[in-house]
């Protein structure tokens, strides 16, 4: 007796190969954009923690140097300069040398994307679309699409982190 052949190839035919590209292709939509939100608030979180710091690192610099006078200075040296009392180009390194705020570390003069400004008159200044009265330390990161993490700050009247949703 002769056998058979089968007229057709075990495998998968294209309609089930289009139903699994659409699925795929959904999924992707759904994931990509919400992978990139939780990646912009983990940066910001963590972009944050170092605002907070470095408003607490400016008021204790304040309060052993009352007279010190800067009106916004760019924070991002890593470079410890103690042996004098801080000017505003060298309080920044001078608050990391006294270990008020703890060693951060700046690529490209930013952490996590962000910029980094202090003030201990609270008028801290990150750029025209960051620039909040009274802020004694502001951050910013125009890259983000979410407004909320653009801009954030620390306001001089009641300490706490500001950002552009409250």
């Amino acid at each position: 007796m002769v056998s058979k052949k089968k007229a057709f190839c075990d495998g998968f035919t294209l309609l089930e190969v289009m139903i699994v590209v659409v699925i795929a292709v959904t999924v992707t939509m759904f994931a990509v954009p919400s992978f990139k939100k939780s990646q912009a608030r983990t940066q910001y979180m963590a972009a944050s923690g170092v605002l907070v710091e470095l408003a607490t690192a400016t008021q204790m610099l304040m309060e052993e140097y009352p007279a010190l006078e800067i009106s916004s200075a760019a924070f991002s040296s890593n470079t410890p300069d103690y042996s004098s009392a801080p000017t505003a180009s060298t309080a920044a390194a001078w608050m990391l040398g006294k270990q008020y705020l703890g060693k951060v570390d700046f690529q490209s003069q930013k952490y996590k994307g962000y910029s980094f400004s202090f003030s201990t008159e609270g008028t801290a200044n990150c750029g025209t679309k960051c620039t909040k009265a009274g802020a004694i330390a502001c951050m910013v990161n125009l890259n983000h699409m979410t407004q909320a993490y653009q801009c954030a700050w620390v306001s001089r009247e009641d300490g706490m982190l500001h950002n552009l949703e409250n």
